[in-house]
């Protein structure tokens, strides 16, 4: 998710990254779940699989009552990896503990699922399980080697892994420590590729929209990349962001984000967004211009730099 695409823990692990400020501020816990910390956070009601373009209400339940019923169960998996777990780079070792029924996770899908951090000592570091909100692991953005392993996953799924602190040194979020971790990933759904997607823009110039861009009500440049139909977005119902995100370090432009998908409502947008996605249509995708004082509250890592953002919004009809 990050900008080392080829990092498989970076990308694969990353929502531990954008959802961790919930598990330093405990005190606060309520106020912070009714609003997620960064786009990467999803809203379990509304990451459901639908069956049809109907779906019936049990969908949405039946996807909570599976999260909740892992979160009353996780337990602190083995402080050393079990005989029969597996192999992989870095000297990182891993365990499918559990395995589902869905087809297997595809190079350009998106995984549903949370992700909780142990210390070697067994203590607990952080757990999504603290949010309301899971979070989602984008296939495309890892690394071909470790792509294999997010490959093997059927949701629902549960996967341990054992990770040396050499694997995570130079990248690792604050909330995690600078030691070995065992992280656990609980897996719920499969976001597929065969589902709408957005128009793909130029990389952005560094210096900044252009003098046409149009302004939003809070004073961010956009500019719409794809129109689309005469369907707006509806308040206090779920709806998707399908983004990807660039950020400015002088004349280099950086893409922090590729092809992310966010489940969420529009009132939960973060750092200024609603403004944004209020005025858009359903399918259409605009770039953004995120000024850096507003950048960290919708991706940490762009924390203190200018971000640009291509989304676009999808949403069922109601």
């Amino acid at each position: 998710m990050f900008s080392n695409d080829t990092h498989w823990t970076r990308a694969a692990l990353a929502l531990a990254l954008l959802l961790a400020p919930a598990c330093q501020r405990k005190d606060t816990a309520k106020q912070d779940q009714a609003k997620p910390q960064g786009l990467s956070s999803a809203p379990a009601s509304a990451a459901a699989p639908a069956p049809s373009a109907a779906a019936p209400a049990s969908v949405v339940g039946s996807f909570q009552e599976v999260r909740d019923k892992r979160k009353a169960r996780l337990e602190r998996p083995p402080l050393t990896p079990p005989a029969d777990a597996k192999q992989a780079p870095a000297g990182v070792r891993w365990q499918l503990v559990e395995n589902g029924h869905e087809a297997p996770v595809g190079e350009h899908d998106s995984l549903t699922a949370d992700v909780t951090v142990w210390k070697t000592d067994g203590s607990l570091a952080t757990s999504t399980f603290d949010r309301e909100y899971a979070g989602s692991i984008t296939a495309s953005s890892i690394g071909p080697e470790f792509r294999k392993l997010l490959e093997q996953i059927k949701a629902p799924a549960v996967a341990r892994y054992w990770i040396p602190k050499a694997a995570h040194a130079s990248w690792h979020p604050p909330t995690w420590p600078d030691e070995d971790v065992i992280v656990q990933v609980d897996a719920y759904t499969v976001g597929r590729s065969s589902e709408p997607v957005m128009a793909q823009g130029p990389q952005p110039a560094a210096s900044g929209p252009p003098a046409d861009a149009a302004t939003a009500p809070n004073g961010y440049k956009y500019q719409v990349l794809q129109r689309s139909g005469d369907r707006a977005v509806a308040a206090k119902r779920p709806l998707t962001l399908l983004w990807t995100g660039w950020v400015v370090e002088g004349l280099v432009v950086r893409r922090a984000h590729r092809n992310q998908r966010t489940e969420t409502t529009l009132e939960s947008l973060p750092g200024g967004l609603v403004d944004v996605v209020r005025g858009m249509r359903i399918g259409e995708t605009r770039r953004v211009w995120i000024p850096k004082e507003r950048a960290g509250e919708i991706a940490p890592n762009a924390k203190g730099l200018p971000l640009i953002l291509d989304l676009s919004v999808q949403q069922k009809p109601g």
